[in-house]
């Protein structure tokens, strides 16, 4: 493994013990998880016409997607009710799916 690599990983297991344990976020931290979650939501939604009116409805029937985009980046945080919150997202709606389907509605 290169130091580069090194530097990396120590840089992601610090961002990661400081997320957990302190539970405290920088704003370039949040800015970039943003930047990631809008881009996940944007591919997601890319090519659909019938979408749902509501950012809210869109944003739930994304979750998902954007979980498993996480992971498989070797991201370790989720888009959950709390991250919502630390990233100025609203929290999920009572809509009939619970956003859990994730075909758009016609």
């Amino acid at each position: 493994m290169c130091q580069r690599e090194l530097s990396l990983l120590r840089r992601l297991a610090l961002t990661w013990t400081l997320d957990r344990v302190l539970g405290v976020l920088d704003q370039q931290e949040i800015e970039r998880r943003r930047s990631l979650a809008r881009t996940l939501f944007n591919d997601f939604w890319s090519g659909v016409d019938e979408k749902p009116v509501a950012f809210v409805e869109r944003l739930d029937r994304a979750e998902d997607y954007l979980n498993e985009r996480l992971a498989a980046s070797g991201e370790f945080w989720r888009l959950d009710a709390n991250t919502r919150v630390t990233l100025g997202l609203p929290p999920r709606s009572n809509s009939p799916d619970n956003g859990k389907n994730n075909a758009a509605r016609g």
